[in-house]
């Protein structure tokens, strides 16, 4: 995790429960979650799948670098819930078709390739929530 996202990941904790809460659930799978910032990101935040070992699946979420730490915050939060997801999956996503099978079943297609759930709306929304009450 680069210095960018350290911080980004400890205010999260610091300032949302859900936030921490989704840490937390992380840290009790098998999901490895690589976090940086890419300059070059097009939208303000993506997960991407990166290989299954067998027990352990990798992820990676990028953050785009221009968001505010709250932006920041509920962008990743918004990406961890999709961590959550794929670590949760009734069948072990290792593969891109796998994964977008299970956002099929899960989610709903937003472009070509491309997935969102309402659960991780949901969970932007709620942090956004908490770091709106827990200002610095």
């Amino acid at each position: 995790m680069d210095p960018s996202c350290k911080q980004i990941v400890a205010a999260g904790l610091q300032r949302s429960a859900t936030f921490a809460g989704l840490v937390d659930a992380l840290e009790h799978h098998n999901v490895i979650v690589y976090l940086s910032l890419d300059q070059n990101l097009p939208v303000r935040a993506a997960l991407n799948f990166i290989v299954n070992t067998g027990p352990t699946t990798y992820v990676r979420v990028r953050i785009g670098p221009r968001l505010s730490l709250e932006q920041a915050i509920a962008a990743m939060a918004h990406e961890l819930r999709h961590a959550l997801e794929i670590a949760g999956a009734s069948h072990p996503v290792k593969n891109e078709h796998d994964l977008q099978e299970l956002y099929r079943s899960i989610g709903f297609g937003v472009g070509a390739g491309e997935f969102e759930s309402l659960a991780a709306r949901a969970t932007e929304h709620q942090v956004r929530q908490e770091l709106s009450i827990a200002r610095p």
